[in-house]
């Protein structure tokens, strides 16, 4: 039977902010992220990724160094780029590249979300990213995935920016449901 995507939260960034949380996972169902035209307020600055959890009523980012991930950053325009991984990080970061903040220039994610809600679970993330930069001129991608190395609930994700502001773009979560 097909899955269907039923939204759970979105928000569209208007204005400079530091951080976006999206919360709502609730159940034991995939949940995906996806956004489109991120932009950022300084040039090859970096966004980044983190998982948050209810903490006595607030959902809150996790920082410690649980994070560990791998990708691939595939570049059509050059050769390809290598294959990179981390583990012991404070967060995930994005393509695992700065990001520009001319016109033109973007940030496009769709994340599958597992093991969110299960206290008994590392949580994981499938991770597919695009990426234009130079003012549109060069698109590259990122696949990979990255897991939160501890066993607990979590309601959401935090997405910030590092020495650099969200500037814009739209970023929806979504729950897959059968």
């Amino acid at each position: 039977m097909p899955s269907k995507l039923v939204q759970v939260n979105t928000t569209t960034i208007t204005s400079n902010v530091s951080s976006v949380t999206l919360d709502g996972i609730d159940t034991g169902d995939v949940y995906v992220l996806v956004a489109s035209g991120l932009t950022i307020t300084v040039d090859t600055a970096y966004l980044h990724f983190r998982v948050t959890k209810d903490v006595g009523g607030t959902t809150t980012s996790q920082t410690a160094t649980n994070y560990a991930w791998a990708n691939k950053v595939i570049t059509p325009y050059t050769t390809f780029g290598s294959f990179r991984y981390n583990t012991g990080r404070s967060c995930m970061y994005f393509s695992n590249s700065p990001l520009g903040a001319s016109a033109g220039e973007s940030h496009n994610i769709y994340y599958e979300l597992h093991n969110f809600n299960s206290a008994s679970e590392d949580s994981y993330v499938i991770v597919s990213e695009n990426v234009f930069n130079s003012t549109a001129s060069n698109s590259y991608g990122s696949q990979g995935g990255l897991k939160y190395m501890v066993a607990e609930a979590h309601n959401g994700i935090t997405i910030t920016g590092d020495a650099c502001q969200l500037s814009g773009g739209t970023l929806t979560l979504y729950r897959q449901v059968s």
